[in-house]
């Protein structure tokens, strides 16, 4: 790994340029430099922003204080400190395994999340704030390993353990703010750890009762623009419905009774307090919408919604009943303690994360970043960013771009080509039955390779803290595919692809020792080291495919191309509008480019963009001109009705259209 980026730093600018994938890493690099120099969170220097990340923005800082003197340099320093992160990652899977399994598959983990080329482009070589958070999510599971299986601890000594996860939990919550669903999740687990089943069976209960509040509006509505309209209620039914059916289920005692009862008494007491669950939620919503907190919901989901929470409920005891043959839960639940280990791990949480909300209020305008508010918005119109989403594999994250690309990205890939073989153009987008089919017949094969291991997968699921880890992913993605959320990438699913790494150590760990039994030592070995060539060789192509070292000297800089032929297009101390323009931001000089999608610009500017008025906003700043691409502004929202009769076509300049903008022109009706 050293080699290879030692290869990638020194390499030529141009193809240095290459690594970085995406546009939107310059976002934080321009706005680094802005903030070293002085002229605050801005990306412009007109209008202050928080439409990032804080914690690799705070990285970026003193990295792009360089900026001024040389572009590249700072550039080639990111590359270094984000392998940095990333050997360090691949270090901590190594100790994670090392509690779980041989040396062996502890290598093999390590040894594939530092050169596997679908880790590497995710956490190093799209620069963005995932390689960050990859380590402290890694490096918070292995304090969450310790605290869970350490022997002999005093109550102070849980407590000081749990203190020290909430401040690792506050680097994580930094790095990426969606990460508060996944440390929210293992706040109630750590809470809870009297009893394993008691804390499963309640974060099982809140997942089900989400998923049915979800196929309620599904089933109603289907994901049609009604359902995006009526999102909002569904949202509080969510909240409300966990709320309640929670509180029912302890006191209907199938948190605390002695003993698992049967399946026709748990049956029994699931439907009597659900049911009074649902009139109590019935009560709460047509409230919630006469006072306006919503406009309206389907009606007939309560009654869907009392069902499959039902039926899921009582599978999910099942299961439970299956896996551990005869539950006991005789421990009662010590109150005293649970709200010890709840204010340890919070307080610290929630309070960092109050004052970053109570800061970005007062600076900004907005307590949240304003990134995440737009691409919201952008689900509500027909923007060139995408649709919300309209089917149910695309939910659960299967899709081809979904949450769990690092699993699926594979199978997708298989399903087209097979569709190149048989000529078969009549396809699914998605490759549904493909996927769903590989999926069924690879957890097939696991069961089988790991029938004998049962044990073992539970001590292994338990200490990697898996089960958390998987609520808090299924709140993460909920919280994106059910909301109408459009335009996510695949840096944010750092802790869906942490969690497909684990399960997939675990997995290797039963091959392996099904394997011993057949195989000798060497001959284990020599496959060992088969697979260790061939992932070397891999990741080796991969690193000098992206990036070529010889370049001809009239190309060495060809990145460059878009900003001096915008330099020499308009004229020093121009304000130039780009719908995208992190790079332009970054490279071209003596110019000031403004950022027109939203996602880099003021919390004001977004909220005149949402009421049709940006062109004031523009105005008063003084905008030149605008560089973009001519259909993204002439045919689609909201640029279509933004900058109607507003530009004058200049020319095209490296591949975009470069307008004249003409202010003062009313807002047509």
């Amino acid at each position: 790994m050293l080699i290879t980026h030692c290869y990638v730093i020194f390499c030529p600018p141009n193809s240095l340029m290459s690594w970085f994938a995406t546009d939107d890493v310059f976002y934080y690099f321009k706005t680094a430099q802005n903030i070293s120099e002085g002229f605050g969170s801005t990306f412009d220097r007109i209008g202050l922003t928080n439409g990032y990340h804080p914690l690799w923005m705070l990285i970026c800082i003193p990295i792009f204080s360089l900026a001024k003197t040389d572009p590249i340099l700072p550039l080639r320093i990111v590359i270094a400190v984000l392998a940095f992160f990333h050997a360090l990652s691949a270090c901590l899977f190594y100790r994670l395994f090392k509690k779980i399994a041989s040396n062996t598959t502890a290598i093999a983990v390590a040894l594939f999340w530092a050169f596997f080329p679908g880790v590497h482009n995710i956490t190093v070589q799209f620069a963005m704030e995932s390689g960050v958070q990859a380590f402290f999510v890694i490096l918070f599971l292995c304090m969450a390993a310790e605290w869970e299986t350490k022997n002999g601890y005093s109550n102070r000594e849980k407590i000081i353990g749990l203190i020290g996860l909430s401040i690792v939990a506050i680097l994580v919550l930094f790095s990426r703010l969606d990460s508060m669903f996944m440390l929210f999740i293992f706040g109630i687990w750590f809470s809870l750890k009297s009893n394993n089943v008691r804390r499963s069976l309640f974060l099982g209960d809140m997942v089900v009762i989400v998923l049915a509040v979800f196929l309620a509006y599904y089933f109603r509505l289907g994901l049609t623009n009604s359902y995006y309209l009526l999102v909002t209620s569904g949202i509080w039914m969510a909240i409300l419905a966990i709320a309640l059916r929670v509180a029912l289920n302890y006191f209907a005692g199938l948190y605390e009774n002695k003993s698992m009862r049967n399946n026709g008494e748990i049956l029994k007491s699931i439907i009597i307090y659900q049911t009074v669950g649902s009139f109590i939620l019935t009560g709460l919503m047509y409230l919630l919408s006469k006072i306006n907190v919503f406009n309206g919901f389907p009606r007939s989901a309560l009654a869907i919604e009392l069902v499959l929470t039902i039926v899921f409920q009582f599978l999910i005891r099942i299961f439970a009943n299956y896996m551990e043959q005869k539950i006991s839960l005789t421990v009662k639940t010590d109150w005293l303690q649970l709200i010890k280990n709840g204010l340890a791990y919070f307080i610290p949480l929630g309070t960092a994360l109050l004052i970053y909300m109570t800061w970005s209020h007062f600076v900004f305008g907005t307590s949240s970043p304003v990134s995440g508010q737009i691409k919201r918005w952008w689900g509500t119109i027909y923007s060139v960013y995408g649709r919300p989403i309209d089917s149910l594999i695309q939910v659960a994250g299967l899709g081809k771009h979904g949450a769990w690309i690092f699993l699926t990205n594979g199978l997708h890939s298989l399903a087209n080509t097979s569709n190149k073989i048989l000529k078969n153009s009549d396809t699914d987008p998605n490759n549904t039955w493909f996927v769903l089919t590989s999926l069924l017949l690879i957890s097939i094969l696991i069961y089988f390779l790991s029938r004998n291991y049962k044990e073992y997968l539970k001590k292994a699921v338990k200490i990697t803290n898996a089960f958390p880890l998987f609520v808090g992913c299924f709140f993460q993605i909920a919280s994106y595919n059910m909301t109408g959320y459009v335009n996510s990438h695949a840096w944010y699913w750092i802790c869906e692809m942490v969690l497909v790494v684990i399960l997939g150590g675990i997995t290797f760990e039963v091959l392996y020792r099904n394997l011993k039994k057949s195989l000798q030592p060497k001959q284990l070995n020599a496959l060992f080291a088969v697979g260790l060539i061939a992932l070397g060789m891999y990741y080796t192509y991969h690193i000098t495919s992206t990036i070529r070292w010889k370049v001809h000297k009239e190309d060495i800089e060809g990145y460059l191309a878009g900003a001096k032929g915008l330099e020499a297009a308009t004229e020093p101390g121009s304000v130039i509008g780009s719908t995208g323009g992190g790079v332009l931001g970054y490279f071209v000089k003596d110019r000031t480019i403004v950022n027109l999608d939203g996602l880099i610009n003021s919390y004001q500017y977004f909220q005149m963009l949402k009421s049709g008025r940006a062109n004031e906003y523009l105005d008063e700043i003084g905008l030149d001109y605008v560089y973009a691409n001519k259909y993204i502004l002439t045919s689609s929202e909201p640029y279509e009705r933004m900058f109607r009769n507003r530009l004058k076509y200049l020319d095209t300049v490296v591949g975009s259209a470069l307008f004249r903008y003409k202010p003062g022109v009313q807002n047509p009706d």
